[in-house]
Formats: C-alpha cells, structure tokens, sequence
C-alpha cells in the first residue's frame, strides 16, 4: 500500500491500505499514508480525520500532524497554519517538523528571512532534517549567502548522502563558492 502511495496509484493504494487498516488499526503510518491519498483524491475532510487519528497515534512529532499543518496552510491561510504549529511548539518547543511547517507558514506570508530561525532550530532537533534543510539552504542561496547554503546542505547530506535534491543543490553551488 505505501508503495501503491507512493507511486500515486490512488484507488489501488486506497484499497490496499483500507485493508491493512482494517486489520491493523492503530498503524499511524498506514492511517497517514491514507490520509495522503484520500487528499489527493478530494476529500479533504477525511484525509484530515485519517491524519489526526495517525497524529493521535504517532504523537506530535509524527509526519501526520506535520500534514495537517500542511493542509491548514493550504485551506486557512499562513495565519491559522502559525497558530496551529504553535500550539505543537507550545507542548514541545523542539518538534522538528512543528518547527519546519512554522517556517513554511511564514514564507507563505511573505515572511522568508523570518522563517530562517524557525528551519535552523528545526535542524538543530533534528539534524538530518531534509525539508528543513532545502529550505533553509534555499534561502540562503536566494540571498547569496552561497557558503551558508553549502554548508546546510553538507549538513544534511551528512545523514542522507543520497537525498537527490540536496546532492543536486550541493553540486551547483560548488562552482559559485569556488569562484
């Protein structure tokens, strides 16, 4: 089913995962994966149950309550998206994805160089932080702090020395620090 998901097979990764739920009914990550497809599909206010029930089971740091950040971003706005992962900060201020989604908020308002602290924290708790990461490398490359950028990237690279976009970020800025 996670496969099927992966590779947007919807319907098929649908009823695979319907399945597996039904015999497995507390796997957060099948309940999230689910969640993602029914989304997809359209039917945002079960894929928000779906991902509230995986976050309920997987717990705040859980990718589901990352995503249902996501979709309060993409319904109601950066403002309502803030508060919500502030709310995750408030019961742990170290969540990494709380702290990513946050920053994701804030660029949607306009907010980039604002944003910067919240990706860096979410690095600091989870160093292997791939989203974070881009989007913190991004920025400083946008800003031409091409060194800055690098060194994320080398960062988490660090932890995922096959993460294809980073590799590819990290490549093309090797020529313009070494300029």
């Amino acid at each position: 089913g996670l496969a099927l998901a992966a590779l947007r097979h919807d319907a098929d990764a649908e009823r695979v995962l319907r399945q597996f739920i039904g015999t497995h009914p507390d796997s957060a990550d099948a309940l999230c994966r689910l969640g993602l497809v029914i989304r997809r599909i359209g039917s945002p206010a079960e894929a928000r149950e779906l991902l509230a029930r995986a976050a309920a089971l997987g717990g705040a740091q859980h990718e589901a309550a990352f995503l249902l950040g996501e979709m309060t971003l993409s319904e109601a706005g950066p403002d309502a998206a803030i508060s919500y992962y502030d709310r995750q900060l408030d019961a742990d201020h170290a969540n990494p994805l709380a702290l990513t989604g946050r920053g994701m908020a804030l660029e949607a308002q306009g907010e980039a160089a604002a944003a910067v602290p919240s990706y860096l924290q979410a690095l600091r708790s989870d160093p292997g932080g791939k989203e974070a990461g881009l989007r913190v490398g991004g920025h400083f490359a946008r800003t031409g702090a091409y060194e800055a950028a690098g060194a994320v990237y080398q960062h988490v690279l660090q932890r995922h020395p096959d993460h294809a976009v980073l590799r590819m970020r990290d490549a093309l800025l090797l020529p313009v620090i070494h300029a």
